[in-house]
């Protein structure tokens, strides 16, 4: 489950995915696997989740490529959906991987009563998490302890990643660049 959200794009869309292919290529054949993709909206790749031959794990690829990032996000929709994608699935030993920007965006209700509500829902699926931050950044501490609680409730993992904040853009002025020295002067 990927978070879309505008603050993650750009380099760090672009690292995220980069290691969603990398994780997909790893995968034997023998593998289920489902994607969802969340900002404001939540997606799937599939209803249901698929074996990772070749040919699907490419489509995935594609469709993870293709998702646009939007402002806001809705974390809590991506983790019911994910994990009821999760319970779809038939085989007996199941992960989540979580990636999730470190703030709340605007409006985006609260993770932690979910969890308060779900303790014994997440003990059976280990979840691992990816909080994504940006250098010179504060991420949201609610939102960390939430995501450090799901990541312990579900015995899975809990784990930072900084991005470096994009360089500032300066602005271009229209017309002739100036000039600073007359032509023919030393």
């Amino acid at each position: 489950c990927v978070e879309r959200s505008e603050r993650l794009a750009g380099e760090p869309a672009q690292i995220i995915a980069m290691e969603f292919n990398d994780l997909l290529a790893r995968m034997s054949s023998r593998a289920r696997f489902g994607a969802v993709a969340f900002n404001i909206q939540v997606e799937r790749f599939e209803e249901i989740p698929t074996r990772a031959i070749p040919a699907i794990k490419s489509s995935a690829v594609s469709w993870q490529n293709t998702r646009v990032t939007a402002n806001g996000a809705s974390l809590m929709a991506a983790l019911e959906n994910t994990l009821l994608l999760a319970r779809k699935d038939i085989e007996r030993h199941k992960a989540v991987v979580l990636i999730v920007d470190d703030r709340y965006s605007t409006g985006e209700p609260s993770l932690l009563p979910f969890l308060q509500n779900r303790r014994s829902y997440l003990d059976d699926i280990p979840i691992h998490l990816f909080f994504v931050g940006i250098e010179g950044t504060v991420g949201d501490p609610e939102l960390e302890t939430a995501c450090r609680t799901l990541s312990e409730i579900s015995r899975g993992s809990f784990n930072q990643l900084s991005f470096p904040a994009a360089p500032p853009i300066f602005p271009v002025p229209d017309g002739p660049s100036p000039c600073c020295c007359t032509p023919g002067s030393d």
